[in-house]
């Protein structure tokens, strides 16, 4: 990874994988549900971040970003 930020989120995303499978294991269908959602969401926030840092030349504002 590039950074800590980078490493926790794909420890979240593995950890959020691996609770879906369990889930579907076990019928947890709304659990299921919820851990996609939270994926999604994750999805979504980093790609937002991604186009903030991309628009922003200012470098404290750039960190603020990354750290986020």
């Amino acid at each position: 990874t590039s950074g800590q930020t980078e490493l926790e989120n794909w420890i979240t995303a593995i950890h959020s994988a691996c609770a879906a499978a369990v889930a579907r294991q076990h019928h947890r269908e709304d659990t299921i549900k919820k851990l996609e959602q939270k994926i999604d969401m994750d999805e979504k926030m980093k790609k937002m971040g991604e186009m903030q840092l991309s628009a922003v030349t200012d470098g404290k504002k750039r960190k603020t970003i990354l750290e986020q």
